[in-house]
């Protein structure tokens, strides 16, 4: 286990890498084509921690893990919540730092 992976907050510089793993994350779960710009539009505010967050691992165009985070409201009232989009490990890190250990530090 490395103890050096660290998730740090995503920014504008890592929109290209976050949607290179978007495309992975349709192509393996995808029940529908995905829509780049309709996914650009969820993720861009949380870059700007605007609505929510972004945390990932990696550099901007070597993301390996991201999970995605926003600000929501429950259909039934006006509490607010953090609402999970998305968490994922690219495919190549899965196995890495002793099994599932890149989920549960996005996770």
């Amino acid at each position: 286990m490395d103890d050096n992976v660290k998730v740090r907050t995503a920014g504008p510089a890592d929109e290209e890498g976050i949607m290179h793993l978007a495309r992975l994350v349709n192509k393996e779960n995808g029940v529908f084509k995905m829509n780049e710009d309709k996914v650009r539009g969820m993720v861009r505010p949380s870059l700007y921690q605007q609505g929510g967050i972004c945390g990932v691992i990696g550099e901007p165009d070597h993301i390996e893990g991201l999970v995605l985070l926003r600000i929501s409201e429950y259909w039934y009232s006006d509490a607010m919540f953090l609402e999970e989009m998305c968490v994922y490990v690219h495919p190549e890190y899965r196995a890495a730092y002793g099994g599932g250990y890149l989920y549960r530090q996005v996770g």
